[in-house]
C-alpha cells in the first residue's frame, strides 16, 4: 500500500507514512469544495494474500476564506445623531462575536444585539468630532473555523453643539460715522 494507490478529489496528497494497519497522509484541498479520498478494493494484501475491500470514501468539506465584514450606518456625515445607528454585517454565519470586539473611537457602544451575519449596535459619541468603529481581525469565527478579516474603518463626523447666535446693534457705529462727516 503507498500513496499511488489514493485517489483524491479536489487536491493532493503528500507525506505519506505508516506500516502495518495504520497509514498518515496530508490531503491539501485544491480549492474550497467537498474534498475526498478514496482506497478501491485489491490495492493492499494481508499476510496470506488477501486483498483488501473498498474503502468508505472519506469526504470532507474545505473552508479556507475567511469571513468579510463591512459596518455600517443609516447615518450619513456629518451627523447631530446620538446615539449613532450602526450595522455589522458579515458575509457569511459567524459565531463568537459580541460587543467587546468593537474598538470604537470618540465614543462608546451600547444595545448591542444580533446572531448569524447581522449585527447592530448603537454608538454615542464622546464628543464633537471623527467618531470610528473598528472589527479587527478574528473577532468571529465561521463554520469551519476561520477567523473574519479586519472590517474597513467605519468613520463618520459627529456635531452635535448647536449653532451659537450672538445679537449686536449696528446703531451706535452708524450714529459715530454720521458724527465724523458732519
Amino acid at each position: 500500500f503507498d500513496i499511488t494507490d489514493l485517489v483524491v478529489g479536489n487536491g493532493s496528497a503528500g507525506n505519506f507514512s505508516g506500516t502495518g494497519s495504520t497509514y498518515t497522509i496530508d490531503i491539501t484541498p485544491t480549492v474550497e469544495g467537498t474534498v475526498t479520498v478514496d482506497i478501491a478494493a485489491g490495492v493492499a494484501t494481508d499476510a496470506v494474500g488477501n486483498g483488501n475491500t473498498a474503502a468508505t470514501q472519506f469526504s470532507i468539506d474545505y473552508d479556507g476564506t475567511p469571513p468579510g465584514v463591512v459596518i455600517s450606518s443609516t447615518e450619513s456625515s456629518p451627523t447631530s445623531a446620538s446615539p449613532i445607528p450602526v450595522t455589522i454585517t458579515f458575509d457569511e454565519v459567524v459565531t463568537g462575536f459580541d460587543i467587546t470586539d468593537l474598538v470604537v473611537g470618540n465614543g462608546s457602544a451600547g444595545n448591542f444585539s444580533g446572531t448569524g451575519d447581522t449585527y447592530t449596535v448603537d454608538i454615542t459619541p464622546a464628543s464633537d468630532g471623527t467618531v470610528t468603529v473598528d472589527v479587527p481581525a478574528d473577532s468571529a469565527i465561521n463554520g469551519s473555523g476561520n477567523g473574519n478579516t479586519a472590517a474597513t474603518q467605519f468613520s463618520i463626523d459627529y456635531d452635535g453643539t448647536p449653532p451659537g447666535v450672538v445679537i449686536s446693534s449696528r446703531s451706535e457705529e452708524r450714529f459715530s460715522r454720521n458724527a465724523e462727516t458732519v
